[in-house]
């Protein structure tokens, strides 16, 4: 980013330097496009974890996993319940047993190829269960070990390891536990024999919530770990912690429970899942009794989460794919991961294959939705084998206490008796006492740092109670800013409405000794203008007595992540998530924050009511698979729900609604699929979907169950598509009966792009069921067009317009574009268009120019917001082309820092990763003057001008002082790589590099041979430089360089060009012959002349290795008969891919028995 101010100006001051700001370069650059008529959108905190990252990578094999291994070679037995007929995995069958020797012995061949070939790498973790690998640390400054991983024999997949964080006796009545209870003879046997482990910050076994009296080890237990401290109970039966070779416990966090700087976070989920019925709990004078959802159920312990000696709490592949893998061999029932993170990245993702696994192996898996919301696309899993949970509100908060304004008089009645929470750091005030502090605003003093994420003076507070406001950087901070600044307390004020949360101390917590409290953003803002008014005469009363504060039940929170996730409708349902009181969190420090209990929001909170609840429905079905218990829970869901401004839910929203066991427990049928999603859909198109009902209720006549359908939304969407069923109603037999049924969606012809929502209601009697409906219609694409995004701050700042060195080369080119600038729709919280316009467009170009300004940089919003970047990460989620473009675009991104470097703070969104690479430095000629850029790759015949004096004897616009070098991460450093990583375009030909002097990077999602189906197909094209800057070649000078018309030929044509390829179709031969393939490849889309192909692979379908020619044309030889499907992957010069595959059928080649010549001698 350039040395620049940070400022707040408002609206007026925005459009008087949009008039006055002088021009930045005397060039006279071309006419302007005018704006074309493109849809607008409607007006309208975090713990940042730190790691020390190794080049740490997770090496899937080729074999299946024991969960999900179904046969196929010789001597071994299926183990996958789908073959097996089996309710759960049993990891100590002679059959696994066999299948997992088979699977280390793989392993151990692979491994010591892995020495020979990788001198110094190290495999510190292995996995059988539910993945078929091994975590291995690879040499630091080794670039070429990844490469030689990925060429091993027996490997499937090469992945870095990715980083995960951590996303009651109000919220139990709410969800109808008690009426489930009742069934299962009563809350003190509500959960029993059931198993729920906990994949977190580790069990404080010793709290309150978790006493182990009544209960008894089940047979083979407990389960702990022999090489560090480890502390079960009857109630906590299971113990393990995963601590990182490369960044180990800090001191006292070093045992399986959480330590003395650790999180209460996994103690607090435990509790919601399962606290003892008749628990008494206390915080701030306040005594509330309290019940887990399942408070019978015991409880397992995988400490992932721990605060390292780097100073993060953040979880890791490696040690998430162990902890799943224990978990399912340690007998869970369900499993509780009330944490998130990852990339949106395509590529086989360990975690997701691995709780895939668990999921097939009988064990209910159930995640936290996220909290990103309210954006869509914001969902953190895209595994379907799960139970994704949202955040909702529940009837009940627990203050800590009341603060009032207490001088100078007159008082006023808006600032007295103000609800607050304690923080779940620093040293609290003693409960029951009363204090009184003069009030100091960060705001009034210091306008520029309201919220407090700057240092102030060492005196500003002086003794005084400062009143901040939430956002942009984590609680502790703020604290510790203000007690460094003198404050004797903190008042924090939400900035986003009046709910009351706990706040975590994040990084700083530890560091902070005073008092704090949270208070709402009425309160907040009032008591900032008192202070503005009355100065020092201001006088707060702080009065330390909890109390029963009510709040309106049923509405879902903000933060709540929505969906749809990749390509399917997200959450599945949702659950109490605000202001949560378990166990943990607790006032005080160390270890006794975790032996108290306090108030925790999230959809962290959500999920273990789902797990608990998903517990009582195994209690009372243990036959039941995965499926039906998610089926249950999502059909029988309270869809009464309202989101937090009051307004109507979606299906993305909220799924099948919020879970009610009142009506779980007996939903009458379950669904193999309880939502149905179709994904996209064009205009006129028609989708279908076959669906099974099974009868889970006891009877003996035949039951019918009627069949209604609704399309919902709202009048400009349920006009254009239809939702129908091919039967009218189901007729069942009795429990174990199946019925199976159709779900269609016809999408009208002119219906426009958009998502289409319905529902389908099945009743009979008690029973009353739905399913929700989900689909996204596509607008239909028009060859060529592109949208044309201006963000260059002329509208705003008076910058110089830069549009016509873009329009000038795509009319060269005869590519149609809609022009759009952004820049004109400032002051909303989105200021492109919505992603059901973005859709319609081959590729979308956006260019900053002389922007360096991210959103946030003044008062009101300026482009590209948060809700921009999700919209252009659905986008390109779809399969969209973006080629984005400025010297200063990642300063624009809030991305201009490091991104390999873990501990600097994530940017906003996750769009800069998308490019797959990261910003190094500000000014990749580092002094000198911007002089040329040559090509790599596909683009080494380019070379670029971007001279910036001489204005009359070159064309460009000179603009290109602050050009950024880029890089790609190192493995392991920074986002993970899929089987494309970034490929490098573009370097500086001089300067005074950080790294290489890169400046231009393309990346694509690409199918392969180990991943036929990728999750989504993007491409994007990233120029750290503006493309404006390029010169075009003087007329007659003797300079080769490259015209911008050209250049801009070249991006459209990586991001457009289509590889295909085909075999025949069928090949039919024998064994011990040489059989010839043949590939015919091509190119669609391009642009200019089509691209050559670089390489094709080759699966012969036989286990043989793959093959590797640079021609079309390979031979093989079968040594079995039988039946294969043999693969050909075929890769351009751009790396795009393109698969196909041929049935070869190898038939026995016949032989004969050549006897020896025995001639008689007939003469003696």
């Amino acid at each position: 980013m350039r040395n620049k101010s940070l400022l707040a100006v408002g609206i007026a001051t925005i459009m008087v330097l949009a008039l006055t700001l002088p021009s930045m370069a005397t060039h006279q650059a071309p006419d302007g496009p005018v704006q074309a008529p493109v849809f607008m959108p409607p007006q309208t905190d975090g713990d940042e974890a730190l790691q020390a990252v190794g080049t740490r990578w997770m090496v899937q094999l080729q074999d299946p996993a024991l969960a999900q291994y179904q046969g196929g070679i010789v001597g071994l037995q299926p183990t996958a319940l789908q073959i097996t007929g089996a309710s759960r995995l049993d990891v100590n069958a002679p059959a696994a047993r066999a299948y997992v020797a088979h699977l280390k012995a793989q392993q151990a061949n692979v491994a010591e190829a892995v020495e020979k070939a990788i001198p110094g790498a190290e495999i510190y973790r292995d996995y059988q269960v539910v993945f078929n690998g091994f975590a291995v640390q690879l040499p630091e400054g080794d670039k070429d070990a990844v490469f030689e991983l990925m060429n091993l024999p027996g490997v499937k997949a090469v992945t870095p390891q990715q980083e995960y964080k951590p996303n009651m006796y109000a919220s139990l009545p709410l969800i109808g536990a008690p009426a489930l209870w009742e069934e299962l003879e009563g809350q003190e046997n509500a959960g029993e024999g059931v198993k729920v482990a906990v994949i977190d910050t580790g069990i404080y076994i010793t709290h309150t919530c978790f006493a182990p009296a009544g209960y008894a080890y089940p047979e083979g237990y407990p389960l702990m770990d022999d090489d560090k401290p480890a502390a079960t109970n009857e109630k906590v039966i299971v113990a393990r912690a995963y601590f990182r070779p490369d960044d180990p416990p800090a001191t006292g966090n070093g045992a399986t429970w959480p330590g003395l700087t650790d999180s209460s976070h996994g103690t607090h989920v435990a509790g919601t899942i399962a606290c003892n019925a008749g628990t008494v709990a206390e915080t701030a004078g306040y005594t509330e009794t309290i019940s887990g959802v399942a408070p019978r159920a015991q409880l397992m312990s995988y400490k992932i989460f721990y605060t390292a000696q780097s100073g993060s709490g953040s979880g890791w592949t490696a040690e998430l794919v162990a902890a799943i893998e224990d978990a399912v061999a340690d007998g869970a029932h369900v499993v509780n991961n009330s944490w998130g993170g990852g990339t949106p990245v395509a590529y086989p993702d360990p975690i997701d294959i691995a709780y895939d696994a668990a999921w097939d192996a009988g064990v209910v898996v159930v995640f936290s939705a996220g909290n990103s919301g309210p954006g869509p696309n914001t969902t953190d899993h895209v595994t379907l084998k799960n139970i994704t949970v949202g955040a909702t509100t529940t009837g009940g908060t627990i203050a800590s206490g009341k603060v009032s304004v207490t001088a100078p008089e007159p008082l006023t009645d808006t600032l007295q008796n103000i609800a607050f929470t304690t923080a779940a750091f620093g040293t609290p005030l003693p409960a029951g006492e009363v204090y009184t502090f003069v009030l100091a605003s960060a705001a009034v003093i210091s306008p520029a740092n309201a919220t407090g994420c700057a240092a102030w003076p060492a005196d500003t507070f002086d003794g005084r109670a400062a009143l901040i406001s939430r956002g942009a950087c984590q609680f502790g901070l703020k604290v510790y800013n203000a007690q460094e600044a003198g404050a004797e307390f903190v008042i924090i004020h939400n900035n986003t409405g009046d709910d009351l949360i706990t706040m975590a101390g994040g990084v700083y917590g530890d560091q902070v000794t005073i008092p704090s409290i949270f208070i709402g953003q009425t309160a907040g803002v009032a008591m900032t203008q008192w202070i503005d008014d009355y100065g020092d005469n201001s006088e707060l009363t702080y009065d330390a007595i909890g109390f029963q504060l009510g709040n309106i039940p049923d509405r879902l929170v903000n933060f709540s992540s929505r969906g749809p996730g990749m390509g399917n409708l997200q959450p599945d349902l949702v659950a109490p998530g605000v202001n949560i009181f378990s166990s943990g969190y607790g006032v005080g420090t160390g270890e006794a924050r975790h032996m108290g209990y306090g108030q925790a929001s999230g959809t962290s909170m959500a999920a273990p009511h789902v797990s608990g609840s998903a517990a009582l429905l195994k209690q009372m079905y243990p036959d039941w698979t995965p499926d039906q218990v998610r089926s249950a829970l999502m059909s029988t869901g309270e869809l009464d729900l309202l989101d937090y401004d009051s307004s109507e839910l979606g299906v993305l929203d909220r799924g099948g609604g919020r879970i009610d066991l009142s009506k779980a427990w007996d939903p009458g049928l379950t669904f193999d699929m309880p939502s149905v999603s179709f994904g996209k859909l064009y205009a006129g198109d028609t989708g279908m979907m076959d669906i099974v009902a099974t009868d889970v209720y006891s009877h003996s006549a035949p039951f019918t169950y009627t069949i209604a359908i609704s399309e919902t939304g709202d009048i400009t969407t349920t006009s254009y598509f239809t939702i129908s069923v091919d039967v009218n109603e189901l007729v069942v037999d009795g429990a174990g009966d199946t019925a199976e049924f159709t779900v269609s969606v016809k999408i009208a012809e002119d219906a426009p792009a958009g998502d289409y929502e319905g529902m389908i209601w099945f009743e009979h009697g008690h029973h009353h069921l739905h399913i929700p409906v989900w689909v996204r219609v596509w607008p239909e694409l028009q060859e060529g067009t592109v949208l044309l995004i201006d963000n260059d701050f002329s509208y705003l700042l008076g910058y110089p317009d830069y549009a016509a060195y873009y329009t000038d080369a795509l009319d060269a080119l005869e590519v149609p574009y809609d022009y759009y600038n952004a820049d004109m729709y400032f002051n909303n919280a989105q200021t492109i268009p919505d992603i059901s316009v973005l859709q319609a467009y081959d590729a979308i170009i956006w260019f900053t120019g002389d922007n360096f300004w991210p959103d946030g940089s003044f008062t009101v919003h300026t482009p590209l917001t948060e809700m921009d970047q999700l919209a252009l990460i659905a986008y390109l989620q779809g399969g969209g082309r973006l080629l984005a473009t400025g010297q200063d675009l990642m300063a624009v991104l809030d991305a201009d820092r490091d991104l390999g470097d873990p501990t600097l703070p994530s940017p906003t969104t996750s769009l800069p990763y998308f490019t797959g690479v990261s910003w190094v430095q500000d000014n990749v000629f580092s002094g000198t003057m911007p002089s040329m850029i040559s090509g790599l790759g596909f683009m080494e015949d380019v070379w670029l001008n971007v001279v910036i004096t001489d204005t009359a004897w070159y064309d460009g616009a000179g603009n290109q002082g602050w050009i950024d070098e880029i890089y790609r991460p190192e493995p392991g450093e920074g986002q993970p790589e899929e089987n494309n990583p970034a490929q490098m375009i573009f370097h500086a030909v001089e300067g005074d590099f950080a790294k290489e002097g890169h400046v231009g990077a393309v990346k694509s999602a690409e199918p392969c041979l180990e991943m036929p189906d990728t999750n989504y197909d993007y491409r994007i094209a990233y120029l750290s430089f503006g493309f404006e800057g390029v010169n075009d070649p003087v007329p007659g000078s003797l300079e080769l360089i490259t015209s911008r018309e050209d250049l801009m030929a070249k991006l459209l044509d990586f991001l457009w060009a289509e590889p295909t390829v085909s075999l025949p179709d069928t090949v039919e031969t024998t064994t011990g012959v040489e059989t010839a393939f043949e590939a015919v490849a091509d190119h669609v889309g391009s642009l200019l002349l089509p691209p050559g192909f670089s390489q094709y692979r080759w699966d012969f379908g036989d286990g043989t290795d793959f093959v590797v020619t640079t021609g079309p044309t390979v031979t093989h030889v079968y040594e079995e008969a039988g039946e294969y499907m043999a693969w050909v992957e075929a890769t351009d010069i751009y790396s795009h891919k393109a698969l196909a595959s041929t049935t070869v059928t190898v038939e026995q080649a016949e032989f004969m028995i050549y006897l020896p010549l025995v001639m008689r001698n007939a003469g003696g």
